[in-house]
């Protein structure tokens, strides 16, 4: 009665989950354990890896027998009846399998269920003709792992040592790892002793290694299952170890690889899973299966855990010269190149500007003179003709009046772009020398007593160093593009957009800025609401309004963006529940004369250009910028733009 209530839900699970997309060709990968294994879990990133291009042309059952947690023959039958009716509901194109008990399940059930269905193999151990004898179309990949130059690179690394200590469970997959180690062992005899640690329980694991001493290594091959048959995941197995001993651990899979051994020549999951795909395709686009060998060369790379190399003394030079090494810190260039380069360009960029106003500047004082010696030409001129035709007195007073006012308003121009020079210069020397005093200071100190501090100190002060390039780099760019809006540079390109593609894609930049202060983020944006504007000016306009949002709004608050219609124009507000403005410096948020910066509700400085952007982007836009307070507290930004051109 129970094997037919296991029988039922299997059946509905079946129906539940099974999809028929018509067109696609479907390949059924079966894997021997379960989803979450590492080992397992690698060999599908690798499958997916190869098939992912493709899109939908392909579609991939994954299916997972468990038999590292699951070993009776009412549950291989159980398997079997579940197979049974997948197989009469979904024709597969190929059939993937990965590691031995999923081979010999399909050796079992070919003739039943999987009938002249191409098999692709791989992680299979000890891979001999024999264990296909008898399937047709089969072909895969060997799981060759070389535990010879493993054991070979452990006794070259520690020469003195007199025991390695094999930790292999009673699984299938370690049944087959011990018979091939059989034949290695033996060359090894006169050198080392080994001792197999395989009749363990869980719970005495780390009393039964604790006592491992200086002479001895460890060598981790499979440790799934105690001989209770308890489950031991790969993350749990190799902590415990590495908590119990502290001798060297080696291993021969990338999934331990990490977590505690120092490293040996590892065999790869992925690099199983992709091989197995690549021959599905050549399956699949028409190779015959049986013209295709399988392949037993596999090759394997040394890998090694700097951090291990480090905690058991293992000089760097002493590994293979071709290994790859894991967790290697970076160098002081590499942590401060981004310091360097931003210092680099900080200098480039100053003197780049200073060079392209000065131009710019002697470029219109120039004209102005040209302007105004024809103006003189012009009046001497007029005064001499005066003198001999007096009947064109009044039209010459005329001229010479309409030219003072030109004149007047040039002047009055020029005034104010001197003006404006002043300030830009004001600001780049005020709050450039600061942070540049701070990189100059610190560098210094680093400089000439960089042995006098510790790791931590040293590392508070590349942290500051960071911090001051960063601030200068904002101003810089605020300044470039500021400038380039003043003279011209920047043109709008205007045509319809979206308006909500255009803010969630702000809203995505500045998300983790908004996450740090605990603030809400509230977008209530019609999805088809379409504007008529710049993409590059709105956006710039968007991220300064949610920047200031988020900057002055304390822990915890919210900031909304939202949108009202108004005939042949759209609103969009950006409201927050801040701290407000004062009314005082209301009037010389968009004056680039005035430069109003105050500090954010968690100390965050800003470069006081970001709402002078955003009114000369919204002025150039043909829209209109302003604020109003919240009813409750806080602030609400309001740009005005027309929905079409």
């Amino acid at each position: 009665m129970r094997l037919k209530i296991k029988q039922i839900v299997f059946l509905i699970f079946l129906f539940l989950n099974c999809s028929l997309v018509i067109g696609q060709e479907k390949i059924l990968v079966l894997h021997s354990y379960h989803q979450g294994l590492e080992w397992t879990d690698n060999i599908t990133n690798g499958i997916n890896s190869i098939f992912s291009p493709f899109g939908d042309k392909y579609e991939l059952h994954f299916d997972y027998l468990d038999t590292k947690r699951n070993t009776t023959d009412e549950y291989y039958e159980q398997l079997r009846i579940l197979f049974e009716a997948k197989s009469k509901k979904i024709k597969y194109s190929a059939i993937i399998i990965s590691d031995n008990n999923a081979l010999n399940f399909i050796k079992a059930n070919r003739e039943k269920l999987f009938d002249d269905i191409p098999i692709i193999f791989c992680g299979v151990n000890n891979y001999s003709e024999e264990l296909i004898e008898g399937i047709n179309n089969i072909t895969g990949v060997e799981e060759k792992t070389d535990f010879d130059g493993t054991i070979s690179l452990m006794l070259k690394l520690h020469p003195n040592t007199k025991r390695i200590f094999i930790v292999n469970d009673f699984t299938t997959t370690g049944h087959a790892i011990k018979e091939s180690l059989q034949n290695i062992l033996p060359k090894y005899q006169d050198r080392v002793k080994f001792e197999f640690y395989e009749n363990f329980l869980l719970e005495t694991v780390g009393a039964d290694l604790e006592s491992l001493g200086g002479d001895d290594l460890i060598y981790i091959l499979t440790f799934n299952r105690d001989k209770e048959g308890k489950f031991i995941a790969y993350q749990y197995g190799i902590i415990m170890i590495v908590q119990a001993v502290k001798v060297p651990i080696y291993g021969s899979w990338d999934f331990y690889l990490g977590k505690g051994i120092v490293g040996g020549n590892i065999t790869s999951g992925v690099w199983q899973g992709q091989e197995a795909a690549r021959m599905t395709l050549d399956v699949l686009n028409g190779k015959d299966i049986n013209s295709m060998p399988v392949r037993v060369e596999i090759p394997n790379t040394f890998m090694f855990d700097y951090n291990q190399l480090i905690k058991h003394n293992i000089p760097i030079e002493n590994i293979p010269n071709d290994a790859q090494i894991i967790n290697v810190p970076p160098s002081f260039l590499d942590e401060n190149k981004i310091s360097i380069s931003v210092v680099s360009s900080i200098v480039f960029l100053i003197m780049f500007v200073l060079i392209a106003r000065n131009v710019d500047f002697k470029s219109r004082q120039k004209d102005l003179e040209a302007e105004k010696d024809k103006l003189d030409y012009k009046v001497k001129i007029r005064t001499k003709s005066l003198e001999e035709v007096n009947s064109k007195l009044k039209l010459e007073i005329d001229e010479r009046i309409e030219t003072e006012n030109k004149l007047v308003v040039l002047k009055n121009d020029l005034l104010d772009a001197n003006k404006t020079k002043d300030k830009f210069f004001s600001i780049i020397a005020h709050d450039l020398k600061n942070p540049f005093n701070s990189l100059l200071g610190l560098t210094g100190i680093l400089r000439s007593e960089y042995d006098d501090y510790t790791e931590e100190e040293i590392k508070g002060m590349i942290k500051e160093i960071h911090s001051a390039s960063h601030k200068t780099y904002c101003l810089l760019e605020d300044l470039l593009t500021w400038s380039s809006s003043q003279r011209g540079v920047i043109k709008e390109e205007k045509e319809e957009a979206n308006l909500e593609e255009i803010i969630n894609r702000e809203i995505h930049v500045l998300k983790e800025n908004a996450h740090i202060k605990n603030i809400e983020l509230i977008l209530n944006i019609d999805v088809d609401e379409v504007i008529f504007t710049d993409k590059f000016m709105f956006s710039t306009v968007i991220r300064n309004l949610i920047t200031n949002a988020i900057k002055f709004t304390p822990n915890g608050g919210k900031v909304e963006i939202y949108s009202k219609k108004e005939n042949d124009s759209i609103t969009l507000c950006v409201s927050d529940t801040g701290v407000g403005i004062d009314d005082s410096i209301k009037e010389s948020l968009f004056r680039i004369d005035k430069n109003v910066s105050t500090r954010g509700t968690n100390n965050e400085v800003g470069t006081g250009l970001g709402l002078v952007l955003c009114k000369e982007f919204v002025d150039k836009l043909g829209g209109k910028i302003w604020l109003e307070d919240n009813k409750d507290k806080g602030t609400t930004f309001l740009v005005r733009l027309p929905k079409s051109s």
